[in-house]
């Protein structure tokens, strides 16, 4: 078995099932939930749900919360798996599971949208929070890649650098709660999602740029 970080930021109505399906799958030891300064019973929940908890205060950013996960389970081989799921099933964490025991450096889940935009999977960043990442991967990552969303774009660069594997699997009927539902609105959504891929591929660019050194424009 493997680490699982869980980072959460207000997700006390969504992560005790998240945590449950971890625990129950016994693919995964410890379960952790980082807690990224939440003002909700997320900690509480996930508590509950049978996970440890380690509460970060004030919030971070998603990146960092990875990192602190990352650390406070040894700084080994890990898996990362989002707080805010809908429908997570043994079953996806099984096919997760697969590639890494497969020897690749990642294995990544991917949502089964319609066939046509899930066929487009290759043309485009490989952004997923459903992760099993090996420790070499990690290592390879810039100091400065830790923040944000820039994470998940610094991962598969260092994989790529490193000559590493990725393994791409679907995960059917895996959702992600929308952003819309929980940033007060659509408006309020699609800012955070425009934010969120604006800085995805700003981040692609600056890594290229820089050789894989840094996220950050020197």
């Amino acid at each position: 078995m493997i680490p699982v970080v869980v980072c959460a930021h207000n997700e006390g109505p969504r992560v005790g099932a998240v945590v449950k399906v971890l625990i129950a799958s016994k693919l995964f030891s410890p379960v952790l939930v980082v807690d990224d300064g939440s003002s909700d019973n997320t900690a509480e929940a996930a508590k509950n749900a049978g996970a440890k908890v380690l509460k970060l205060n004030p919030n971070r950013g998603k990146g960092s919360a990875m990192q602190a996960g990352w650390r406070a389970t040894g700084s080994g081989d890990v898996a990362f798996i989002d707080a805010d799921l809908k429908n997570l099933s043994q079953e996806h964490l099984q096919r997760l599971y697969e590639g890494y025991l497969a020897g690749y450096d990642m294995s990544c889940g991917m949502q089964d949208y319609l066939p046509i935009l899930t066929a487009t999977y290759p043309l485009f960043p490989l952004i997923t929070g459903q992760r099993i990442v090996r420790k070499r991967v990690l290592e390879n990552m810039p100091s400065n890649c830790w923040d944000g969303y820039n994470v998940e774009i610094a991962m598969n660069h260092a994989c790529d650098k490193i000559g590493g594997k990725t393994y791409l699997c679907i995960l059917p009927g895996l959702l992600n709660t929308l952003k819309e539902s929980k940033s007060g609105g659509v408006l309020s959504g699609l800012r955070s999602n425009y934010k969120m891929l604006s800085g995805i591929f700003r981040t692609k660019r600056v890594l290229r740029g820089t050789g894989g050194f840094s996220c950050k424009r020197q």
